[in-house]
């Protein structure tokens, strides 16, 4: 779909560490509007028994992308 509309991708898909599973793209929009969308099966870090901490994850905004 992003093709279609020709969208630039910028990173991904990849998989992230924020949940088991968690992967996302992000891409561009034709008028240079910078999106991600992402997927976390389940209930995510919703699910019993898992924990989050922000100061040991990282994702796309925090990788030095510009």
């Amino acid at each position: 779909m992003l093709k279609e509309m020709a969208a630039t991708i910028v990173r991904g898909p990849e998989e992230g560490n924020w949940a088991p599973g968690y992967y996302y793209v992000l891409f561009e929009d034709p008028d240079g509007i910078r999106l991600e969308v992402c997927f976390v099966p389940g209930a995510g870090l919703l699910a019993p028994g898992t924990s989050f901490d922000p100061s040991e994850r990282l994702s796309c905004w925090s990788s030095g992308l510009p």
